[in-house]
């Protein structure tokens, strides 16, 4: 596989501000907000050029951008019920490689429902649509075809479902329970990548204890791509299927500070 230039991560230099307007929402009540965030930065290397094809004369251009996100927030809160509906703009653009540049608007809604003291369900949906940059990242003479970089320039459509359910078993014990997939769509060219799908579920049983907790569980992750014009595999479609047991040991080191390790065994299939 090829490495990427170390410059398009390390050397990108970003500075961020946010202005959020609109009633706070009482419990009981309902509100509508405005909130945005812009970021300004720089990269010596905004298209990610890869080092094995320097060589060839591929120029690492560098660039500044600007960041820009306004939202529209719409918060319901109601005795054990909380929805959140919002949609956002997302424009990264560049100041002299404005082909870089990308777009997307998203939509999505989130809700908290308390089934019972003990138990609480939460929702989440989410539409996104937008547009890639065109990265135009070459690829090197020796590179196979399942090693050729998507270009970009592309729309897509994209759309996600997630479900969760939390339940405290005993004042020690709790039990967590995951379940979401979604799709992503290239439009609107003839050699954009297929469609692709994913899907995932988890159970997890947590034992907390004054300033630790162990968490057993189980995770499955599911992957189905299609074949197209620059991901020639062999099949018309790839189906992939991630799953295994995991641990992980959470400590609060501080008020503010938590760290954890994990451990797990998956099977691919």
């Amino acid at each position: 596989m090829q490495k990427t230039g170390w410059g398009s991560v390390a050397a990108t230099m970003v500075v961020t501000g946010a202005i959020v307007a609109g009633p706070p929402a009482a419990r009981g009540d309902e509100g509508l907000h405005a909130a945005a965030t812009a970021t300004a930065g720089f990269t010596n290397n905004v298209l990610g050029v890869p080092d094995s094809v320097d060589a060839d004369g591929t120029v690492v251009r560098a660039d500044g951008f600007v960041a820009l996100r306004p939202a529209l927030i719409f918060i319901q809160e109601q005795d054990r019920f909380v929805q959140i509906a919002s949609y956002a703009v997302n424009a990264r653009m560049y100041v002299q490689e404005t082909g870089a540049s990308s777009y997307s608007g998203q939509l999505a809604w989130q809700a908290l429902l308390g089934l019972s003291p003990r138990s609480e369900l939460s929702l989440s949906a989410g539409l996104t649509h937008g547009q890639f940059g065109n990265f135009g990242i070459a690829a090197s003479p020796t590179a196979t075809p399942i090693e050729a970089q998507p270009q970009g320039d592309v729309m897509f459509v994209s759309e996600r479902l997630d479900a969760s359910y939390a339940r405290q078993l005993t004042h020690d014990w709790q039990f967590f329970q995951g379940l979401g997939g979604g799709g992503f769509h290239p439009i609107g060219r003839e050699n954009s990548p297929g469609s692709n799908f994913a899907a995932n579920a988890s159970l997890e049983l947590v034992r907390n204890f004054e300033r630790d907790a162990l968490s057993f569980g189980v995770t499955a992750h599911y992957l189905a791509a299609r074949r197209s014009d620059i991901m020639p595999i062999p099949e018309d479609r790839i189906h992939a299927l991630i799953a295994g047991p995991r641990f992980r040991w959470l400590r609060d080191l501080s008020d503010e500070l938590s760290g954890q390790i994990g451990a797990g065994v998956v099977a691919v299939a």
